[in-house]
């Protein structure tokens, strides 16, 4: 990794837990901070320099994070006293340092307070193309291939042609002609199916783009059976 930082003149990669869709829980293709640290919990942020390797993560971790961490890396334990956040840990860095991100799992909000912070001791945020962990990951998992299912209405509750016209009424009372979905349980609330790509949640990676008069599910078809197909 540090020599993938080295190739981009990056003086810090930052390595978050979540996956496109933010999910907690996620696919072990996108498992980029369990596999490049070795820490499984769900929750933790990991920052790779070019000396340093930090993991920070929260007090239901502590125990877990230094049985299972080596001693290259250094525990951040978030929330105790005299323990910087990751923002505050940045603007340590050297003037001109350049940080790198995937764009992909972190939020506009998250981009816009890491730029801020760093920009205040004269570094910069910048996004690669190429996660970098993905660069050196050379047994990644593949994508899952898991199945759809229905969700029977008697648990669902509503039709997906209810939802989709009380999701509708919203947009059209906020003025807006489209909406995108990317959490995957309220893709999967809406379309009444569900997966089994994340361990210990039922959803599927997909996203949802609902318009005025049409709406598109967008999933490895792969994963569409003959029941789900009609389903929908």
């Amino acid at each position: 990794l540090r020599e993938e930082l080295a190739k981009r003149n990056l003086a810090a990669f930052i390595v978050p837990s979540q996956d496109p869709h933010f999910s907690e829980y996620v696919a072990a293709c996108f498992a980029r901070r369990g596999w490049i640290s070795n820490f499984t919990g769900s929750a933790g942020t990991v920052v790779v320099t070019a000396k340093e390797a930090l993991l920070w993560t929260d007090g239901r971790y502590f125990v877990q994070a230094e049985d299972e961490l080596t001693e290259e890396w250094t525990l951040m334990r978030s929330g105790t006293k005299d323990v910087p956040d990751v923002k505050k840990w940045l603007k340590t860095l050297e003037s001109g340092s350049v940080v790198g991100i995937d764009p992909n799992v972190h939020s506009v909000s998250e981009a816009r307070a890491l730029r801020a912070a760093l920009s205040e001791v004269g570094c910069s945020l910048t996004s690669v193309s190429e996660n970098l962990v993905d660069a050196v990951w050379k047994e990644r998992p593949a994508f899952p291939k898991t199945p759809l299912r229905v969700h029977d209405i008697k648990y669902a509750g509503k039709t997906v042609a209810d939802k989709l016209m009380d999701i509708r009424k919203t947009m059209a009372d906020n003025g807006v002609q489209y909406l995108v979905v990317s959490s995957l349980d309220d893709v999967m609330w809406l379309c009444n199916v569900r997966g089994g790509d994340a361990p210990c949640n039922p959803v599927t990676l997909s996203y949802v783009l609902v318009g005025e008069n049409d709406a598109t599910f967008y999933v490895d078809v792969d994963k569409v059976t003959p029941e789900v197909k009609a389903h929908l």
